[in-house]
């Protein structure tokens, strides 16, 4: 038993090992499968309307079709007179019958129109057929000439019998009027069949107008592009989720937590492609069961085009959304650029006489889905005309035919676009750093000027003007100008850093441009430097754009870089293959979803990391416990406050095993309990993970971080400890004083050795048995104070203890800030001669 266990777990970690190597993880493949299943069964009604809608759409042809054979005229119609388009204004007839009772024809001809018509019509002779041709020539020719009906009969022999009846008809057609010839010869029939066996007898020539096969076999493509049309309106709603998940922080927030990306798209294409396969199924079951011939009897081939074509058509739709600018308009240009494409192809089908475009044309327009889409689905339902012998779709003797081109083409173009796709969600990262690069170097003459001088206007005009040659970069010379402005811990860091890897983050020289909407450059991060050693906890400090949140992006990998390096756990935050090591709690709570509870995520989340049932269930429980999420578990993020969403935040951050956690503004918004209950999270976990802390609250940041950095106008200015930040940059230094007794004498000597020896400090706050002093730290340090009190103490001057405290971190940030506003005006130097005063 035990070596099964043994076994079992050993399974375990080499699939573990296979997930964490390959492109494809089984993991993540549940979890977008979990995390689809999920928001269909939460936007189901959505779905269903759409589907109905969408059906009704691709089945409208139906209605049209059955508004067409309802005007097939199902009863027998005899051909007689009344049949023709009009009627006959004279009967004609020619003289040249070798039979002698010949007027009894003619007779039998008049009576069938009066009969059949009810009016008396006048009946003319002609002797020759140049006579009667002459006639009925002139007649057509004349504005008032009407149609003419005639005939003659004649005798003749043959081999097969003693003798036979010869008859001929005569009737003119003219652009006024057109005669069907078959309502005449059944006329001239029904006639001869009286003569020969007797008026009491006679022969009917019925028709039946059944069109509604050729119609529907005429009517395929306009059926095909109504299907099509309707698809067009589905397909965006099945793919929203990776539209949304595409321009949200939703999925950088997964990728970034070491979601891959294949994984990712073949689980949505799985569901994706089942949703398309039940839309398929349902509007072709409508077609079956009203009748529509062409799908009937092709109803094989056309089932498999809809299904086929669908792999190739959402993919091709996958790629298509990267092209995109908004989620909001994407549904509306998926539904434009599908219809678009299939109405090029039914313009160039008209455009062309023969059946079939031009070969060259139709394997172009078989590359694109839309168009193959379209193609296939009509050609499946001619296959029943053209095919007129029984084989297979495929085998060797069909293969000239058009439809094969394209019925192969659903497996390439399955190939072409998951390949396209592929190389589009591998390089687009790697094109953005490339452009960002390049980018910086234009614009790294305004990042050193920045530095120097921040109110020197460097415009595009200016960069336009100097040549590569020109454009300065950032060497080492370079960089030893700009760190004028920072202070000496500061560069000292930066020296370690360039000199040494053994950080848990390293952040060497790191820049990020972006531009205004006038195409300005803004230095939102300018050449940081910073290394935070493995299990620290390490603090941002800064106002409102001064670059701590995109510093945080671009560590996390969910931002690229402009120049400069990164690395996490000595890997290149490019090179890293497990991103499940590092962990961000963003600023705002985008990344999670809406539409599901926050056991849910755990259970999403788990998934993802890859942790089995029980160690899952551990983690989620101390999550829970740790920070009272019990109340809210099985209810929706959309339907929770910001404060508890800020807290699964936080709590997902924790629930993996990513040794870096970032966390941006963390405590935001929530109460001062909760805020507790975060804190003691974050020393607890400090203990084996290196943290990185971006906040406001100052308070904060002096009681958990080991070191703060200041950041004003995306540079590192400082990094110390919260303490010696205090001490440096302090304005004051608070001196508590506790008096031997409250005897007038004590409060007397006190005073005067204040006076004598600290003539600077002033009297705050005055007790009977204590006193507060405040004194400037310019007028005195540290030491000197210290000696200056211990001989206080030590003397007859009424002091038993003291202490010496610099003013609050809160008061050193905003002197920080003003000396660096001020180092700005005068040149950037007076922060490091402040700092440098010791």
């Amino acid at each position: 038993m035990r070596q099964l266990f043994e076994s079992i777990e050993n399974v375990s970690r080499s699939k573990k090992y296979l997930d964490e190597m390959s492109f494809f993880s089984f993991h993540h493949y549940h979890a977008i499968l979990f995390r689809k299943y999920i928001i269909i069964k939460r936007t189901w009604k959505s779905l269903l309307l759409t589907m109905i809608f969408s059906g009704f759409v691709s089945c409208f042809s139906i209605l049209i079709e059955k508004s067409i054979s309802s005007l097939d005229n199902k009863i027998p119609q005899p051909y007689t007179f009344k049949s023709l388009n009009q009627l006959p204004t004279q009967l004609i007839f020619l003289n040249d019958s070798n039979i002698s009772d010949f007027s009894r024809f003619v007779k039998i001809v008049s009576n069938l129109f009066f009969e059949e018509t009810h009016q008396n019509i006048s009946i003319l002779y002609f002797e020759s057929i140049s006579e009667l041709n002459d006639f009925s020539y002139q007649s057509t020719l004349e504005r008032n000439g009407g149609f003419h009906f005639g005939a003659s009969l004649t005798l003749e022999e043959n081999k097969y019998f003693s003798e036979s009846y010869f008859l001929k008809l005569y009737y003119n057609n003219s652009y006024r009027f057109q005669v069907e010839s078959g309502v005449v010869e059944s006329i001239g029939t029904n006639a001869l069949w009286k003569y020969v066996l007797g008026e009491e007898n006679g022969f009917s020539h019925s028709n039946i107008n059944l069109q509604s096969k050729l119609v529907g076999f005429k009517f395929s493509k306009g059926r095909c592009a109504i299907i099509i049309c309707g698809f067009s309106i589905f397909i965006p709603f099945i793919i929203s989720q990776s539209i949304n998940d595409l321009y949200s922080e939703t999925l950088v927030y997964m990728k970034s937590n070491g979601l891959k990306t294949f994984s990712y798209w073949l689980a949505s294409f799985t569901i994706d492609f089942l949703i398309w396969i039940l839309q398929v199924t349902i509007v072709f079951l409508f077609y079956i069961v009203f009748g529509i011939s062409p799908i009937i009897n092709n109803g094989y081939y056309f089932y498999y085009s809809l299904i086929m074509t669908g792999p190739s058509l959402l993919l091709f739709c996958y790629c298509f959304i990267f092209c995109l600018s908004s989620p909001t308009n994407a549904p509306r240009q998926i539904f434009i650029a599908i219809n678009s494409m299939m109405i090029i192809q039914v313009v160039i089908e008209m455009i062309y006489t023969k059946f079939c475009p031009p070969l060259f044309e139709d394997i172009i327009s078989a590359f694109l889905p839309p168009i193959s889409t379209y193609s296939s689905v009509y050609l499946s339902q001619t296959i029943d005309f053209i095919n007129k012998y029984e084989s297979f779709l495929w085998e060797k003797d069909n293969w000239h035919q058009r439809y094969v081109l394209h019925f192969w083409m659903q497996y390439v173009n399955i190939f072409v676009y998951s390949v396209l796709l592929t190389l589009i969600e591998k390089y687009s990262t790697y094109f953005v750093t490339v452009f960002e690069k390049r980018q910086y170097k234009k614009y790294a003459k305004y990042f050193i000027q920045n530095n120097h001088n921040n109110n020197h206007n460097f415009t595009q005009n200016e960069q336009n003007d100097s040549n590569e040659e020109n454009s300065l970069n950032l060497n080492q010379e370079n960089i030893n100008t700009v760190n004028t402005s920072i202070t000496k811990e500061a560069a000292e860091m930066e020296e370690m850093v360039r000199n040494s890897h053994d950080f848990s983050v390293r952040v060497e020289q790191v820049s990020r441009l972006f531009f205004d909407n006038h195409h300005q450059p803004i230095t939102a991060v300018n050449n940081v430097s910073l290394g935070v050693r493995k299990n620290h906890l390490f603090g941002f400090l800064g106002a409102n754009g001064a670059g701590k949140t995109t510093l945080i992006k671009m560590i996390t990998g969910m931002l690229p870089i402009s120049d400069g390096n990164i690395e996490i756990e000595s890997i290149n935050i490019n090179d890293l293959s497990d991103r499940s090591i590092i962990c961000v709690c963003p600023q705002f709570n985008d990344h999670l979803i809406p539409e599901m509870t926050v056991l849910e995520h755990f259970t999403l989340y788990s998934l993802i990391y890859g942790q089995n049932q029980k160690e899952s269930r551990i983690l989620i429980r101390e999550m829970i416990d740790r920070l009272d999420l019990s109340s809210i578990l099985h209810q929706k993020v959309r339907d929770i406050c910001f404060g508890d969403s800020r807290k699964l935040a936080i709590a997902l951050c924790f629930f993996g095993p990513a040794k870096v956690i970032l966390l941006d503004e963390p405590t935001t918004s929530l109460y001062s309990n909760t805020r507790k209950q975060v804190h003691t999270l974050i020393l607890e976990k400090k203990e084996t993970k290196t943290i990185l802390l971006c906040t406001h609250l100052l308070h904060e940041a002096d009681f958990l971080c080991d070191e703060i950095s200041i950041m004003i106008k995306g540079r590192i200015c400082t990094v110390d400890t919260p303490q010696n930040l205090t001490q440096k940059f302090g304005t004051s230094i608070k001196i508590d004083i506790l008096l031997t007794n409250s005897s007038f004498d004590t409060n007397e000597k006190c005073s005067n050795f204040m006076t004598h020896f600290l003539p600077t400090a002033k009297l705050v706050i005055s007790r009977p048995n204590s006193r507060i002093y405040k004194i400037s730290n310019k007028d005195i340090t540290f030491p000197e104070l210290f000696n200056i009190l211990e001989q206080g103490q030590t003397g007859d001057h009424g002091i038993v203890y003291f202490t010496c405290t610099s003013s609050s971190l809160e008061q050193t940030f905003l002197e920080i800030i003003k000396l660096a506003e001020q180092g700005d005006v005068e040149g950037s130097v007076s922060l490091l001669k402040f700092a440098s005063t010791e």
